[in-house]
């Protein structure tokens, strides 16, 4: 793969090597599990053993464990799985020199890391927050594994299995939402509102676009359902912003993209009727969508039968105030990087009862509140450098493709971020997790991307 000199001992050592590494980490699987769900371990091991062998069906199987709401510890499955592609990429690519690594997001990734380093200093659980964090950090190594990869089909097949995996989820969330009435996530859990969302980037962008008009409405026109059954305020806004924001661009570029303006106009249209109308429709079966919705127009605090508050911005703000408080204790630096679930007692002053119904164990639920009590200023600085430079460099991508297969795929990508970018606004969900995953495989598949620009010009 490179011309370099390998930096890695002959495969006929790696392999054993390798799979060797990965006993620990397969017994850390089986013991983290539930002893009624061992059997579900055992099942799935000797599949783990096979894929790590090929880099893409690692990466498949870590794209279908996003789906998987599957708990382990304070990890997901997701979290545990990226380190079976961390291994096959070594098996696969044993003689990679690691200066075929760097690429345009290791800059801003490297100072983002190096600025929220003295926010340990605070941390009275340091053991624990990096547990939490290793999600983000395995993440990161992902985007360099990805982008030294030489798959070509790779980032198409990321994009086709989402959407894939985003439909069957929705069938079962669709399901739950019309027969329970109740707010529908389907097997894949809360981070589904999220992969939904970048689901219908990815269906819309496809829908101006592709030659291929009716599946991508049918698919968009679906996934419009199962966003309204999820219920979830916050990411209906940062999903309306996103897609605004690409009617703009397609507007401003339709010479560009040989796209009609009337065309563009009409998909507004049909999408606005076709949201409302199915809002509407659904409304009338499960009354509570309505009420939900509502809820922050009417700014009501509702006491459900037990005395407990009905309504989120009320605990997210119980939330806020404790994050505040630890800002104000440790503002430079913070009080430790994802240390806020396990310190947050430290700095709250509401009622012990409301703390622990509503503050105990939970992340700050805000990416900016997150950062400002976990890392201070100094670490916001390194955060804000990261999302800036991953946006400049997603859309050079954009600007430096001239193949329509090229900058359908850049163009897909950079508002993807831009998505992920915008929902950062009202939740933390990318800082970890399943969420932290997405966001490196984005990014990971964003960096491909430009070397296959820049060697599909040679």
């Amino acid at each position: 793969m490179s011309g370099h000199t390998s930096m890695f001992p002959r495969k006929q050592i790696v392999y054993p090597a390798l799979l060797a590494a990965l006993i620990p980490f397969l017994l850390l699987f089986v013991k983290a599990s539930e002893i009624k769900n061992l059997h579900v371990a055992l099942t799935i091991l000797p599949l783990l053993f096979l894929v790590v062998f090929n880099l893409r069906y690692s990466v498949f199987i870590l794209v279908l464990s996003l789906f998987i709401n599957y708990p382990i510890n304070v990890l997901q499955l997701s979290s545990l799985l990226i380190y079976i592609v961390i291994l096959s990429y070594f098996i696969c690519y044993h003689d990679t020199d690691f200066r075929d690594l760097s690429n345009s997001f290791t800059i801003p990734i490297t100072i983002y890391l190096t600025l929220i380093l003295p926010s340990f200093l605070n941390n009275q659980q340091p053991g624990y927050s990096l547990l939490f964090m290793s999600s983000l950090i395995s993440s990161f190594i992902l985007v360099h594994l990805i982008y030294s990869s030489n798959d070509k089909r790779l980032i198409q097949l990321f994009l086709i299995w989402f959407v894939v995996f985003c439909a069957l989820n929705g069938i079962t969330a669709v399901y739950d939402g019309l027969v329970f009435k109740k707010r529908a996530f389907g097997f894949a859990g809360i981070m589904f509102v999220d992969y939904l969302s970048v689901g219908m980037v990815i269906t819309f962008i496809s829908m101006l676009l592709s030659k291929k008009k009716a599946l991508f409405i049918t698919l968009f026109a679906f996934f419009v359902v199962c966003t309204i059954l999820h219920q979830t305020r916050g990411v209906w806004i940062a999903l309306s912003g996103t897609l605004l924001l690409v009617m703009l661009y397609f507007l401003i570029r339709s010479e560009e993209y040989e796209i009609s303006r009337r065309k563009i106009l009409a998909f507004l249209i049909f999408i606005s009727l076709m949201g409302a109308g199915g809002y509407f429709l659904i409304t009338e079966i499960n009354p509570r969508i309505e009420q939900r919705a509502t809820a922050l127009k009417k700014n009501e605090i509702i006491i459900d039968q037990e005395g407990y508050i009905d309504n989120s911005v009320v605990t997210r703000a119980l939330i806020w105030h404790t994050a505040y408080n630890a800002f104000k204790a440790h503002p430079f630096i913070g009080i430790g990087s994802h240390s806020f679930a396990f310190q947050s007692k430290s700095y709250s002053t509401i009622t012990p009862f409301l703390y622990k119904k509503y503050v105990q164990g939970v992340t700050p639920h805000g990416t900016l509140f997150a950062i400002l009590a976990e890392v201070g200023v100094i670490g916001l600085l390194g955060f804000l450098t990261l999302i800036i430079l991953s946006l400049k460099h997603s859309f050079n991508n954009v600007r430096e493709s001239f193949k329509p297969e090229d900058k359908k795929i850049s163009v897909t990508l950079y508002f993807i971020l831009v998505y992920i970018t915008l929902s950062m606004v009202i939740t933390d969900a990318w800082l970890f997790g399943s969420g932290a995953i997405l966001w490196g495989l984005v990014l990971g598949m964003t960096a491909l991307h430009k070397k296959q620009i820049q060697l599909n010009e040679k």
